[in-house]
């Protein structure tokens, strides 16, 4: 009785057993037509990489037909063949030439259709077919002698050197598709001059707007070089955040540039729910800045934001609809009007927080004292800004704004 059972034991483990060995043999099989799937793409990219006038898949479908016609020509796949035959033209021969040269002599893409025949082989190996397996190698030994059997690390292996392979060929294709800017002397001089002036302009539209809030024409009290400190200041504030958002933007159009124009046609659904998400996010921050409006207590950082996706919305489609070249007419706008509304914003942001005491001022309680005259009465004022020619005095308790020539002060104590 005992014996009967443990025979019985050993029947079940050994039936176990071979069904184990029976899925991994099916799960190397699986890889194995992955891998025969993975090499036709690899031949392909092989051949695009070799010509330096061939882009990724997706760039132009003609020239995408072209090169499957002499891949599946070159592996005997009849069916495929014929399919692609009929979209040849004879202006096609040259090309077709120069792959199938590439072909002949290239050691990568032959070791490609070599891992190709043998994946194939172990394939033949799984459905018992030794006629068809021997076939399969005696093809790869023709592009790369001396195959073997693979085993199962072989498979494993090449599934992991494949891909390796298909991902940097990939990227490099992409980069071709990429369109590089060219920096020369005069583009550098012309940069350097462009931003002089956007500096120039920050800080004349800052300081204007600000005192225009405040009730003062600076006109009368601002130089040139009061306008480049102003512009400074703005560095840190305006200019530095709208510079990392167009960067943000310049990395994303990249990163899109990079993309094939059938993958952008397949995206567009993918893109319209972007744009969707980001108009639902503008009403959003937008409701939320008009409520603060309504309650009095203004929130600066929807405001910012609702700004920063209104440019970027309004720029895409000014650069769609009314240029040619999209990418740097897109950057440029965006950062344009980033900068514009940002620096507006601030101004106003800031002048509220003079006015309420809570901007960060130069001097706190300061004791005037005029040449000719005895001390001014500055309790509870603050010196809020300062030009070449000028000091700026708020008091805190009426909002009254006075100005004192620089020429004519003859002392400020502060009061620690």
């Amino acid at each position: 009785m005992f014996k009967t059972q443990i025979n019985k034991l050993k029947k079940l483990i050994g039936i176990n057993l071979i069904k184990l060995l029976f899925k991994i043999e099916l799960y190397l099989a699986k890889i194995s037509l992955k891998i025969r799937s993975k090499s036709t793409l690899l031949i392909n990219y092989e051949l695009r990489l070799s010509q330096e006038d061939l882009f990724q898949i997706g760039e132009d479908d003609h020239v995408d037909d072209v090169i499957y016609y002499v891949i599946f020509k070159t592996l005997e796949l009849k069916d495929e063949q014929l399919m692609y035959a009929e979209k040849i033209d004879p202006s096609d021969t040259n090309l077709i030439n120069k792959l199938e040269s590439e072909i002949k002599t290239n050691e990568r893409v032959k070791n490609a259709i070599a891992d190709y025949y043998m994946a194939n082989a172990y394939i033949k190996k799984y459905l018992k077919d030794t006629n068809g397996e021997n076939i399969a190698i005696s093809k790869a030994n023709l592009y790369k002698p001396n195959q073997s059997p693979w085993d199962s690390k072989k498979v494993s292996h090449k599934k992991k050197e494949i891909a390796k392979n298909i991902n940097a060929i990939g990227l490099s294709l992409k980069e071709r598709s990429f369109k590089k800017f060219e920096m020369t002397i005069g583009d550098v001089t012309s940069a350097i001059t462009l931003i002089t002036t956007i500096l120039i302009a920050t800080g004349y539209l800052y300081s204007t707007q600000l005192f225009k809030l405040l009730g003062i024409d600076i006109s009368n009290y601002f130089t040139i070089t009061d306008y480049l400190s102003y512009s400074v200041m703005q560095v840190r504030n305006v200019l530095l955040p709208t510079l990392f958002n167009s960067l943000f933007l310049v990395f994303g159009l990249r990163n899109g540039s990079l993309k094939s124009i059938s993958q952008i046609e397949n995206e567009k659904p993918h893109q319209n729910r972007m744009d969707k998400f980001l108009l639902l996010l503008l009403l959003g921050f937008s409701g939320m800045t008009i409520w603060s409006i309504y309650i009095e207590k203004i929130n600066y950082q929807s405001m910012s934001i609702s700004s920063m996706i209104l440019s970027l919305i309004i720029s895409s489609w000014l650069a769609k609809k009314f240029f040619k070249n999209y990418i740097p007419t897109f950057i440029f706008l965006a950062f344009t009007t980033q900068l514009l509304s940002q620096t507006t914003i601030k101004a106003m942001e800031n002048s509220e927080q003079i006015k309420n005491g809570e901007f960060k001022v130069n001097i706190k309680n300061p004791e005037i004292y005029i040449e000719g005259l005895s001390k001014i009465e500055t309790k509870n004022s603050d010196i809020f800004a300062t030009t070449s020619n000028y000091i700026f005095v708020i008091n805190k308790t009426n909002k009254n704004i006075s100005i004192y020539p620089i020429k004519s002060l003859k002392k400020i104590s502060i009061s620690q």
